[in-house]
């Protein structure tokens, strides 16, 4: 496995396999790893920190996930004759039939599938009768728009929006 935790708080009590090291920027603490590990490990870690950011690829006999080490930056704009934002942030090869009806529900049969989602929040309902800011934060909703635009086989794109609370 091998790739960064990001968090607001220092995991390194909680971890009990190898840490290559620990970058800490403005109260940020980014841990890296880069070792051989059981998945059950970092499963019972993701389920015991699950506000903490695991960007982390692996590969198995028949399964390879690449995430980049860097959370995605919101895309800026296209200017003139520049493409828009490219879908790279993570890649999947896989074999694995119930993977990928579960990740490309909409598409029953392809030889290659590129997804890239557009978040619009366009309001955000703050909780009522809440003071203390990391509560609001928490409990607050988003309201907005997701827009699906998948790139089917090479050539065929498909787009479609959704609305949502969360």
């Amino acid at each position: 496995m091998k790739g960064i935790i990001v968090s607001t708080f220092d995991l390194r009590d909680k971890i009990d396999f190898e840490i290559e090291k620990v970058k800490n920027y403005m109260g940020i603490k980014q841990i890296v790893i880069n070792t051989v590990v059981e998945a059950s490990k970092i499963i019972s870690l993701m389920d015991e920190f699950p506000r903490a950011f695991f960007a982390l690829s692996f590969k198995t006999n028949d399964c390879e996930l690449k995430i980049k080490a860097k959370p995605p930056k919101s895309a800026k704009p296209a200017s003139k004759g520049e493409a828009g934002p490219k879908a790279n942030f993570c890649s999947l090869k896989t074999p694995n039939q119930d993977i990928i009806n579960d990740l490309f529900f909409d598409f029953p049969n392809f030889k290659e599938i590129k997804i890239n989602h557009t978040i619009t929040i366009e309001k955000i309902n703050l909780p009522k009768g809440e003071e203390n800011p990391v509560k609001i934060r928490e409990l607050s909703e988003r309201e907005g728009i997701v827009k699906r635009i998948a790139i089917v086989d090479g050539g065929n794109e498909v787009i479609e929006e959704k609305e949502f609370i969360a």
